[in-house]
C-alpha cells in the first residue's frame, strides 16, 4: 500500500496548479501517488495531466457533474489508497523539497497522533510576496486537544494543506459549510481520538517550518465568504447546533466568538439571525448576547465621549495672561 494520497481537487485553472504538482514531483520522500478530481467544465486540466509522464503516479478523475467545495475534496479522499490523506489545494505547493518527508516523519514518529501540522507561508498570487507565516502556538495546540470545538473561535491549524492525517479516521468535510468546513472537519478528527483513547495522548503533532506555501488570491472561496454574513452567521450556529453547543456561557471563548460574529453582521435579535438563513435550533442563553453586545456597545460610546470630553479639556484651557 502506497504511504501518502496527495489528493488535489481541482477547477478550471492550470496556472497554479502546475506549480502544485512539481512541488510534489520534487519531493526527496516518493511514497506516495497524487489523487486529481476534476470538477472543471473545460479539458484544461485534463490537458496539463497528460504532459506528466508518470506511469501511474498521478491518477486523473473527471467528475461527471460537478461537485462544488467540498464535495471534489472528499471525492479524491474516497479515491484514495494511501495510510495517510494529504489534501493540496491547487494554488498551494510545498514549500521545500523535503516537505512531505516532514509531514510524514510528523505521523511515523508519533504513535498516538490524529493530525500532522506545519507552519503555512502565506503568499499573495499576484506577486509572490509573502503576506505572513501561520505558526500554531503550543499552548493552543494543548487547548485544542482538551476542546476542539473551540477551534470555531479561530482557525490556527490553518488550510487543509497545511495537514496529514491517517486515512483509517473515515472523516470526510460536511458539505454544507464552505467557511468553517476546515475547522469542523478538524473537530471532528480530534473529538474522534478524545472518544477513543486516552485524552492526555497528544493528538497534534506539529513542526514549525514553513513546509507548505498557501496562495492567496482574490478569486478563492475564503476571500468570497469572509464578509459574507449569510454564510458566517448560518454555519457558526449550524456548527453549534450540530456539535451540541447549546449554552454559550458555558464556555467563554465561544461566547465571545458569539458576541463578535453577532457584532460584526449587526444581529440584534433571533430575528436577525433567521433572515441570514438559519432555522435551527439556537443556544437557550442567545438573548444575553445580544445583551451584553449591547451593554459593550454602550460602553463604547461612553468611552468615546469620556475621550471627547478631554480633548475638549486640553483644547479649551484656560487663558493665563
Amino acid at each position: 500500500m502506497v504511504k501518502v494520497s496527495i489528493c488535489i481537487p481541482t477547477y478550471n485553472q492550470v496556472k497554479y496548479l502546475k506549480r502544485t504538482i512539481d512541488s510534489v514531483l520534487n519531493q526527496t520522500y516518493t511514497d506516495y501517488e497524487i489523487i486529481i478530481t476534476d470538477d472543471s467544465p473545460t479539458s484544461i486540466v485534463f490537458d496539463l495531466v497528460q504532459e506528466y509522464q508518470l506511469e501511474g503516479k498521478i491518477q486523473y478523475y473527471k467528475n461527471e457533474v460537478p461537485l462544488g467545495s467540498p464535495e471534489n475534496w472528499n471525492e479524491a479522499i474516497r479515491k484514495a489508497k494511501g495510510e495517510y490523506i494529504k489534501i493540496m489545494h491547487h494554488d498551494d505547493w510545498f514549500t521545500y523539497s523535503n516537505s512531505l518527508g516532514i509531514f510524514v516523519d510528523l505521523m511515523e514518529n508519533n504513535s498516538d497522533v490524529t493530525i500532522g501540522v506545519v507552519s503555512s507561508r502565506n503568499v499573495n498570487l499576484i506577486d509572490n510576496s509573502t503576506i505572513n507565516i501561520n505558526t500554531p502556538t503550543e499552548s493552543w495546540i494543548r487547548q485544542i486537544e482538551k476542546e476542539p470545538v473551540e477551534l470555531i473561535c479561530g482557525n490556527f491549524i490553518g488550510s487543509p494543506s497545511a495537514v496529514i492525517y491517517k486515512k483509517t479516521l473515515g472523516f470526510h468535510y460536511d458539505k454544507n459549510l464552505k467557511w468553517f468546513v476546515d475547522v469542523e472537519f478538524y473537530s471532528n478528527l480530534l473529538n474522534n481520538n478524545n472518544n477513543n483513547n486516552n485524552n492526555n495522548n497528544n493528538k497534534i503533532a506539529l513542526n514549525s517550518l514553513d513546509a507548505i506555501s498557501i496562495g492567496v488570491g482574490e478569486l478563492q472561496i475564503s476571500r468570497e465568504c469572509e464578509n459574507n454574513g449569510f454564510v458566517n452567521i448560518f454555519e457558526f450556529f449550524y456548527f453549534l447546533n450540530k456539535w451540541n453547543i447549546n449554552i454559550l456561557e458555558s464556555n467563554k471563548n465561544i461566547l465571545n466568538t458569539a458576541l463578535n460574529i453577532c457584532s460584526k453582521f449587526n444581529c440584534k435579535k433571533i430575528e436577525d439571525i433567521r433572515a441570514f438563513g438559519y432555522k435551527d435550533i439556537l443556544p437557550s442563553d442567545i438573548e444575553n448576547v445580544f445583551k451584553l453586545n449591547r451593554k459593550n456597545k454602550k460602553s463604547r460610546i461612553m468611552l468615546l465621549l469620556d475621550k471627547i470630553k478631554n480633548l475638549i479639556k486640553i483644547t479649551l484651557k484656560p487663558f493665563v495672561p
